[in-house]
């Protein structure tokens, strides 16, 4: 009998990582100008303002566009986006391995993969999705049988790494050909498709999982 699996593992995020607000032609109240040009780079904390629709707003009625329009990478990123959803990182429910919609998915991974941390969902990455867990299936290419992996990722957050084990302990890392991508689904998403390993065996048990590390 032949067994897939499926998990999505997460590793430590640090916080307080740089936010960078990009280049806008600003006037000196914060409004639109054709001349000039502001360029700000800070942590969060220490930018101040208030969150709000994905938009973070600064002193000056500067807004920075952040969520799905977000710049930055790795731990800032991680940060902008619990800034947005919760106010900032040290809230109720905003660490990284807090699940505050109990969906059995922690916010570092709902991040990673673009799904809503106040809504349970565990949806997939199918075609036409913008957000979802990874997609395992298996397909026939080339006239052999291959398990593919279909998967939405968030830009420069880190390393997203398909992993492979016989049994679900001693997880390492897998072979994979990249079908298709990356392709841009917005500001701080995109969509890889993946052929895993060897042809599929009959008889044969694999386990296959994508590791996010945030760090």
């Amino acid at each position: 009998m032949l067994w897939v699996g499926i998990t999505a593992a997460v590793a430590q995020v640090r916080q307080g990582g740089v936010y960078q607000i990009e280049t806008e032609s600003l006037d000196s109240g914060g409004g639109a100008s054709g001349a000039g040009g502001y360029a700000l780079q800070q942590t969060l904390p220490g930018l101040g303002g208030t969150a709000s629709g994905g938009v973070y707003s600064l002193m000056s009625g500067f807004a920075g566009q952040l969520g799905s329009g977000g710049t930055g990478s790795g731990p800032a990123a991680f940060l902008a986006w619990q800034t947005v959803y919760f106010g900032g990182p040290a809230e109720p429910g905003a660490g990284p391995y807090d699940d505050p919609d109990h969906d059995g998915v922690g916010n570092l991974l709902e991040f990673a993969f673009n799904l809503p941390p106040f809504t349970a969902s565990t949806a997939l990455a199918l075609p036409g999705a913008t957000g979802g867990l990874p997609w395992i299936r298996e397909e026939e290419i080339d006239g052999a049988s291959y398990f593919t992996m279909d998967y939405i990722r968030r830009k420069n957050a880190g390393d997203f790494q398909p992993q492979t084990a016989t049994a679900l302990t001693d997880w390492t890392p897998a072979g994979f050909t990249v079908l298709s991508g990356p392709v841009s689904l917005n500001g701080a998403y995109e969509r890889l498709k993946l052929r895993l390993g060897p042809p599929i065996q009959p008889g044969h048990k694999v386990f296959y999982r994508l590791a996010a590390i945030i760090q």
